[in-house]
């Protein structure tokens, strides 16, 4: 068994998105104090990386967790990291973004506390919105050209979507 799994089984448990522990939190989990490596302004980054080949990183890892390092605070945010979404029967895989629309999913679970999909809803929700003003606003600048009805096409699609 290893050294970290006290950390792993905490991590597996925990419902939450993002759990932040401090260096003596995660110290009074394991019963024994961090190596001096974990502290070590020289290398600490590299003890903390999301890397399988270091024994405590496997603990985070397994839980489905990345860590994230606040070395002026001495503490660990350990983020459930969330590769797919299923929403009702569509399934969207992370792997299949590009890094800026990855990045913008990622940054919209951390910011919002939410699990993936509603991070994606959110996202293409907003898109939608923004994407009907501007068409609105384009048919708003057209309508005043337009010769065929005296009723504006703008008036009755706004009429339709409050009607909702």
């Amino acid at each position: 068994m290893s050294v970290y799994a006290p950390l792993e089984y905490r991590l597996a448990q925990t419902k939450q998105n993002a759990l932040t522990l401090s260096f003596e939190e995660i110290e009074a989990l394991l019963g024994r104090k961090l190596p001096q490596s974990a502290y070590d302004e020289r290398i600490r980054r590299q003890w903390w990386a999301n890397t399988d080949t270091h024994v405590q990183a496997k603990a985070w890892l397994k839980a489905g967790r990345k860590a994230k390092l606040n070395p002026a605070r001495n503490e660990v945010t350990f983020v459930k990291e969330q590769t797919e979404a299923g929403v009702e029967g569509a399934h969207l895989s992370l792997a299949a973004l590009t890094p800026a629309a990855r990045s913008l999913v990622e940054r919209t679970c951390q910011e919002r506390g939410v699990d993936l999909g509603t991070a994606v809803a959110l996202l293409l929700n907003e898109t939608a919105r923004s994407r009907n003003e501007a068409f609105l606003d384009r048919m708003d600048r057209s309508r005043s050209r337009s010769t065929y009805s005296s009723v504006s096409s703008v008036d009755l699609i706004r009429e339709d979507r409050d009607g909702r």
